[in-house]
């Protein structure tokens, strides 16, 4: 199937839209990712199926009115990728933190902060009779 030299799609934004939107990039195909909740306001239809859906997007690709979402390069979408995941670890870091100062507050352990930044500070709860997590401490502790 022949499909000229001008190929243009319109996608609605979903999850894995960004991936599609790549592949036919990489085949020539210019594509615009719809806003899904601008088109919708565009035009609200009483029957919402794909086939009506894939219509709108059509006329308003041909008509030149879709609102369109701006998306960041494969480079940047990778860079944002691992920023998130490093916030995720960091705010994980953070919680495990505060857990083990709660633990040894509750244990009357006192422990400065400054000491449990470091790796050999969080092992200084054991030396001071912290019990296992969920136990209780010892008579003889």
């Amino acid at each position: 199937m022949e499909l000229g030299d001008e190929v243009t799609a319109c996608l609605e934004m979903m999850s894995g839209s960004l991936w599609v939107r790549d592949q036919l990039v990489a085949g020539g195909w210019q594509v615009q990712v719809a806003d899904a909740r601008k088109v919708k306001a565009v035009a609200p239809l009483a029957a919402k199926t794909d086939k009506v859906d894939a219509r709108l997007l059509a006329e308003l690709s041909r008509r030149d009115l879709v609102p369109a979402l701006w998306l960041p390069l494969l480079d940047e979408r990778a860079l944002r990728e691992r920023l998130r995941r490093r916030m995720h670890l960091v705010r994980l870091r953070t919680s495990a933190k505060a857990r083990i100062s709660g633990l040894q507050t509750q244990w009357g352990v006192r422990v400065s902060l400054h000491r449990l930044r470091h790796a050999e500070g969080s092992s200084c709860s054991s030396e001071q009779a912290c019990p296992p997590s969920g136990g209780t401490r010892s008579a003889s502790a």
